[in-house]
């Protein structure tokens, strides 16, 4: 039996307000279909994990927790009601998912709206819950139901370790298979910055 891994992400509320307004064509459409068109914007880290674990044969899918309309879809499909008014529905339907997959490793990236209890109530169904964050330390969050934290950031690495907390190192790459899709793309600047500024960035 492979290996099944689920990828649960969180995008940036801005990008998906924008790209909700950008593609009203895909209203209606299915959760498969919906779901392949938003991993192929490639924001963040996209399906780059889940690309790159079914190439070393595992069985790995990825979902992207408050993407409202693609979550409200995949629900729709699997008999998951979402008319919770509080949007406690987010939780209810990243339970269910977790638990139709049945992963053998449930990868959750920070800034995830997935909290300490999300995590609790989803490791039920899941045999190991590794947590990613490269960026300061959520104060609401404890972690404890993680069975490990990786990180780019080194202090977050040893942090974890002092607690007593499995950690481990995962260094920060690029998903090359983006330069195919941007192959044609005419060149337009000499540099580009991506990324964002603000006070934890001073030194």
């Amino acid at each position: 039996m492979p290996m099944r891994v689920l990828i649960a992400d969180t995008y940036y509320d801005g990008f998906l307000n924008d790209y909700h307004r950008d593609h009203p064509e895909l209203d209606g459409q299915s959760y498969a279909i919906r779901h392949a068109h938003l991993m192929a914007q490639r924001f963040g880290t996209g399906e780059a994990y889940a690309v790159e674990l079914r190439r070393l044969g595992c069985e790995a899918e990825t979902v992207v927790l408050n993407a409202g309309r693609l979550q409200r879809q995949w629900a729709s499909e699997h008999g998951v009601t979402v008319d919770d008014p509080d949007e406690r529905w987010h939780g209810h339907v990243f339970d269910a998912q977790v638990r139709a997959f049945r992963p053998d490793v449930l990868y959750v990236q920070e800034l995830s709206i997935a909290d300490d209890s999300a995590i609790q109530r989803v490791k039920r169904h899941a045999r190991t819950v590794v947590g990613q964050i490269a960026c300061s330390l959520p104060t609401k969050k404890t972690f404890r139901s993680h069975d490990l934290i990786v990180s780019s950031w080194p202090p977050i690495v040893e942090h974890f370790r002092a607690a007593g907390k499995p950690a481990e190192s995962l260094r920060l790459a690029f998903d090359a298979d983006a330069l195919v899709d941007i192959a044609d793309t005419p060149l337009t600047h000499d540099v580009t910055f991506v990324g964002g500024l603000s006070p934890a960035h001073t030194q």
